[in-house]
């Protein structure tokens, strides 16, 4: 997943969340800060930081390690958003180092953070409990699993971020191949050492998945890719959250009034897109190069109203009770406005209406609806 993706990982099992705690030191804007961070292992950060010339004021953030080396952080007053960071990480001499941009009403300033690289792994709170090793519970997953029936896809229902008495894991997408209608994958179950994701090994059992819905992903978009997936304890498959995508346009079913999507897939020319010093031209050029596909889902998450915005970026995720879902983010950036610059979908007999114009494809019907 690339900067907006699947910010997206599940909860790890309930009772047993690893948490890690860390200290920074450096700098917002011309201020010297220090941060304290409390990194989980399902990819969610939390923690607060101060200026050194506001000690007694604490800020909090909370934010998400969404792919390692990148960072996501808000700060929030009351239920207000007032500050967003979009951070990458690089080891420089003996440091860690998180650097990146603060987004404010009142403008953007660089923020810079570090702090020493140790060689012992972090401490990490007690079990109440002791949990199985990667390796042990991965012995639990079944070798094929063929999801074809979905209980509460037709169903008034909201769909859970996350699962909260499951397990989540890492694994590698090694093949992908679509059909008129069905998907399936060969997963590679990533095994890491105590809880750590940025020690996952991809050498665990091959999963032969395949869900009996019509997705046509392109297949170099995900073969190589690592996902997230969501087990109950007996090692059933609950959920996975395949892909980040932006969703550019909408249009009534054929056959239902239910609606499809057009989405593009997430990857490194979005770069491009939050970069002030790209051209229009060049912003128009990179989305070009992105790959889109269309598919009509169980189930939507998009606002209920008009808005200027070009695409709405969300993860899809595919669960067992479910289906086929284009979930929101429980954190992160959800929408991109580019005040001169439109999508325009191909010509249709069905035409695709761009996603901010809800009035003319909304609204969802309630079935459809991810987010009720």
């Amino acid at each position: 997943m690339n900067r907006f993706g699947a910010l997206l990982c599940f909860l790890p099992l309930c009772f047993c969340i690893t948490v890690r705690a860390t200290e920074y030191h450096g700098s917002v804007g011309q201020h010297e800060a220090s941060f304290v961070l409390k990194w989980q292992n399902d990819g969610r950060v939390t923690g607060s930081y101060f200026f050194s010339s506001q000690k007694g004021q604490i800020r909090t953030i909370v934010g998400s390690n969404y792919e390692e080396g990148k960072l996501y952080l808000e700060e929030h007053a009351g239920q207000s958003l007032i500050a967003k960071c979009y951070l990458q990480k690089s080891l420089t001499g003996g440091n860690v180092v998180w650097e990146g941009e603060m987004q404010t009403a009142d403008g953007r300033y660089p923020v810079r953070f570090s702090r020493q690289r140790v060689s012992k792994p972090p401490s990490v709170s007690p079990a109440p409990t002791k949990e199985l090793s990667d390796e042990d519970f991965a012995k639990r997953i079944p070798s094929e699993v063929t999801w074809s029936n979905f209980p509460k896809a037709a169903q008034t229902a909201a769909v859970p971020y996350s699962f909260h008495s499951a397990r989540t894991m890492r694994a590698k997408v090694e093949t992908c191949q679509s059909g008129t209608d069905y998907l399936t994958l060969g997963l590679r179950i990533g095994l890491s050492e105590n809880g750590d994701w940025s020690k996952t090994r991809f050498n665990g059992p091959l999963v032969t998945f395949r869900i009996n819905r019509a997705l046509p992903i392109p297949s170099e978009e995900l073969i190589g890719d690592e996902i997230s997936l969501n087990l109950d304890a007996a090692g059933n498959l609950l959920a996975m959250n395949l892909l980040g995508i932006g969703v550019t346009h909408v249009r009534k079913s054929r056959d239902s009034e239910n609606r499809e999507v057009k989405v593009l897939v997430e990857n490194d020319d979005f770069a491009a897109l939050f970069d002030e010093t790209v051209s229009e031209e060049n912003r128009r050029k990179a989305i070009e190069r992105i790959p889109s596909f269309s598919f009509l889902p169980d189930k939507i998450a998009l606002l209920n109203e008009d808005s200027d915005m070009l695409m709405f970026f969300r993860v899809l995720q595919l669960t067992r009770d479910f289906g086929v879902v284009v979930q929101t983010m429980d954190t992160g950036p959800g929408i991109l406005e580019l005040e001169s610059l439109t999508l325009d979908a191909p010509s249709d007999p069905n035409p695709w209406i761009a996603v901010g114009e809800w009035s003319k494809w909304g609204p969802l019907p309630g079935a459809q609806r991810a987010d009720e």
